[in-house]
């Protein structure tokens, strides 16, 4: 005779066994033997337990997919890359942590502190680790470019490769000065009192 049993355990779930009565010829008496069928769910189904693992396999598989954002990053990286002002930063040209830390800087407002978060869910974080994307990498990045070498061999390459004229030019960086709208060595952005 078989027959299913279904055992509350003290954690509140619901295990169901099978359970086959037969004849001990040796000991002459009847016995049973019990066999693990599955969890019941809330609604008394029995989930199997080869059914349960496979349902666990598809929602839970063993190695993860990646999920990652491929909008405005993607813009933004592939932007930066066809740019003129690209082939200027030859110095850290290979240096994908620069490149993931602009486009950060032009698809998040939040601080840089904060990138390695972002690059978590980014496309590029197929492209670099965000740990690498620490304050203290963060940091050595910007010292580099605060150098004033550094400065000076940007602007020069970028006059030469936007000069199309030939002629002299100037290049002021006037968004942080506070300024006239009708003046016309600014640009639209920020300044000490705000957007302009």
């Amino acid at each position: 005779m078989t027959f299913v049993r279904k055992k509350k355990m003290k954690s509140g779930k619901v295990y169901a066994y099978e359970i086959s009565s037969f004849w001990d010829s040796e000991k002459k008496q009847s016995r049973s033997k019990s066999t693990y069928i599955g969890i019941v769910n809330d609604l008394g189904e029995i989930i199997s337990n080869k059914k349960s693992k496979k349902h666990r396999e598809i929602c839970f598989p063993e190695k993860e997919n990646l999920i990652l954002d491929f909008g405005n990053c993607y813009l933004a990286y592939e932007m930066i890359k066809k740019s003129a002002v690209y082939d200027c930063f030859d110095f850290l040209i290979n240096n994908e942590e620069f490149l993931a830390l602009i486009s950060y800087r032009l698809c998040q407002p939040g601080p840089m502190y904060n990138a390695h978060l972002w690059l978590e869910s980014c496309f590029l974080k197929t492209k670099v680790e965000p740990k690498k994307l620490s304050s203290q990498n963060i940091s050595k990045i910007l010292s580099i470019l605060g150098e004033e070498k550094i400065q000076q061999d940007f602007f020069r390459k970028y006059i030469k490769k936007t000069n199309i004229t030939g002629s002299k030019n100037v290049v002021i960086d006037a968004t942080s000065l506070p300024n006239s709208i009708n003046s016309d060595f600014n640009a639209w952005g920020y300044s000490d009192g705000g957007v302009e």
